[in-house]
């Protein structure tokens, strides 16, 4: 996936770095990475179940304690440590296991992909310091990677962003807050899109999908 989004997009992958069976059971993998002498601004954990074997992860201690060395890797290089976990079967009650792993965190980003087709919807359901509402969209592209030192080509997929459309920002707006009046949902909208000078969502625009989710009866006017 790395390599075939610096192929996709253009970028070199000499800024990357891969370390694999790096722990945040105790500290010391980040004594070990003090050693490094290179900095990130991004680290990715994936997945945080691999990264604590032998932690429980229904524990609040073993994950609190875990989460907590993820901060002092922040700290150390003065980065944004992203954690990847699973939801359990019931992907509504979110991250599955302990509560201190949405409870000590800053942030949590929901990410989902109905039916595993090619679509892909990332929203904020908690953030510390702002609000909550915001939400990001995917589309995932199929491209062919080269192995530069086979000459083997193989598949792979791309991530890029794509424009929500007017419907779906309404349903994520009164998502959080049933009772917005039309006015308000455009204004969530508008505030909160990654993009607010989408074309597309317009206030005409905003009222004919409320329209249209009052007479599916998914919004009361």
């Amino acid at each position: 996936r790395v390599v075939a989004h610096h192929q996709w997009s253009g970028l070199s992958v000499s800024n990357i770095a891969l370390w694999q069976g790096i722990s945040l059971v105790d500290l010391q993998d980040i004594e070990y990475l003090k050693q490094v002498g290179e900095c990130f601004d991004l680290v990715i954990i994936d997945t945080l179940s691999k990264a604590t074997p032998g932690l429980d992860e229904n524990s609040n201690s073993d994950m609190a304690g875990a989460v907590d060395r993820a901060y002092q890797l922040s700290a150390l290089w003065d980065c944004f440590v992203l954690l990847v976990a699973h939801t359990g079967k019931e992907a509504g009650k979110g991250v599955r296991g302990a509560s201190s792993l949405t409870a000590n965190v800053d942030t949590v980003l929901k990410c989902v992909r109905p039916g595993r087709g090619s679509r892909v919807s990332l929203t904020l359901a908690k953030q510390k310091s702002g609000p909550e509402d915001a939400a990001v969209d995917f589309a995932l592209e199929e491209v062919d990677v080269t192995n530069q030192r086979t000459g083997e080509v193989s598949g792979s997929l791309v991530v890029r962003p794509t424009k929500a459309s007017a419907p779906d920002m309404c349903r994520r707006a009164l998502a959080s807050e049933p009772d917005l009046t039309a006015k308000a949902v455009f204004d969530r909208v508008t505030r909160h899109s990654i993009d607010p000078s989408n074309p597309d969502v317009t206030f005409n625009a905003v009222k004919a999908a409320l329209s249209r989710m009052v007479s599916a009866g998914e919004a009361t006017n």
